[in-house]
């Protein structure tokens, strides 16, 4: 079976969604698969490259939104080759899903999230918080053949959104499978944050985006600064991007009363990252939404105990030692932080994610799609 991917961003360029479609199109090629991405050339590559036998394209594409756009000229001969053609959201699918239709080729849309009236609650201007919710049904509405899911929560967003149910394909994601079998050496994350080697530190790693919910964090330790022991340091590994709200963050930190309590340091390389997750007394992951959650998930994996929002996918990948609060509510937190300081985690058996089996079921995917099914690897 011939598959084209055409995303927004491809390796090297590093994030959750670059990860998702590294392992599956890496997989797709061992079981058999040509494979073919058409993408940006965002992670600094030109031209023609090949990742583990999967064959890329990179395009100088424009923005829109923040977000590569394709051009058609770019994808038509890949998409006139291929049996199946897979995008993902955003600003990749339009353009995709239109040549796909010129050359009558199946196209499969990848739903990372779906936010609805989300958009209005993350701090955004009205008017642009109006564009991003149109922009996003308009994408999701067009007449795709399969629009696969990342997490269940994500495929209720889809449906809601007014997508038939029979349409709707939930595969969720993998992670490492060494993280069940070998977690990484353990790291102490005080080493990192310069603070006593016996401190308890509660780590929060990721961007600091919009969605990722630090300023509930934030109101949550303002509120029981008076409560914290004195053992305890809240350490975050901050990216980069976006430069202005890790700005932000930091600024309101130094000026405030948790300066002595919250350290910030930049990120770290992944295997560094694993080994202080390990080391970490507990994760904070704050998210206002999640459309799978890697971070939730490969902390639960590694057995370090996670303090975490209920937004979105969360509730379907966190395990081991928990504690879930309401999300956006800083108060929730507040109290759930008190617990922790306490040890008293509630716990669930470990749930694992595979990328094998989730590669499986997405050919399954593309064999029931696919005009050529005679094609299929054996």
């Amino acid at each position: 079976m011939k598959i084209c991917f055409v995303l927004e961003h491809f390796f090297p360029h590093v994030g959750g969604v670059e990860t998702e479609f590294f392992e599956f199109s890496s997989r797709l090629v061992a079981m058999g698969c040509e494979v073919r991405v058409v993408t940006s050339d965002s992670g600094g590559v030109s031209g023609q490259s090949e990742y583990n036998r999967v064959a890329v394209w990179h395009h100088s594409w424009r923005d829109f939104f923040g977000h590569p756009y394709p051009r058609s000229a770019d994808l038509i001969g890949h998409i006139a080759w291929a049996d199946i053609v897979h995008t993902t959201t955003y600003t990749a699918a339009p353009v995709t899903l239109s040549v796909s239709q010129k050359f009558n080729k199946p196209c499969v849309l990848t739903v990372q999230e779906c936010l609805g009236r989300r958009w209005f609650q993350l701090g955004e201007n009205p008017l642009i918080a109006a564009g991003f919710f149109a922009f996003e049904r308009f994408v999701i509405r067009r007449k795709f053949q399969a629009w696969h899911c990342i997490s269940q929560a994500t495929a209720n967003d889809v449906s809601a959104a007014g997508i038939p149910q029979k349409g709707i394909v939930p595969i969720l994601l993998g992670i490492d499978d060494s993280l069940y079998q070998s977690p990484p050496p353990m790291r102490n994350p005080a080493e990192l944050f310069d603070v006593p080697t016996n401190s308890r530190v509660f780590l929060f790693f990721g961007r600091p985006g919009k969605t990722k919910g630090l300023p509930v964090l934030l109101d949550a330790l303002k509120l029981i600064i008076e409560d914290i022991p004195a053992d305890v340091i809240f350490g975050l590994i901050l990216g980069a991007h976006p430069k202005r709200e890790r700005q932000r963050f930091e600024e309101q930190i130094a000026s405030s009363i948790l300066k002595e309590r919250v350290k910030v340091v930049p990120s770290v390389s992944r295997s560094e990252l694993l080994g202080y997750v390990r080391g970490a007394y507990s994760v904070i992951c704050p998210s206002i939404t999640e459309g799978f959650g890697f971070s939730a998930a490969e902390t639960s994996a590694i057995g370090t105990p996670i303090i975490s929002s209920d937004a979105g996918s969360l509730p379907e990948v966190v395990s081991g030692e928990h504690l879930f609060f309401r999300s956006r509510s800083s108060t929730d937190l507040a109290d759930k932080i008190r617990l922790a300081f306490r040890g008293e985690f509630n716990f669930r058996p470990k749930i694992e994610f595979s990328w094998e089996k989730a590669t499986t079921r997405l050919l399954a995917l593309y064999d029931e799609l696919s005009p050529s099914k005679e094609r299929r690897p054996s």
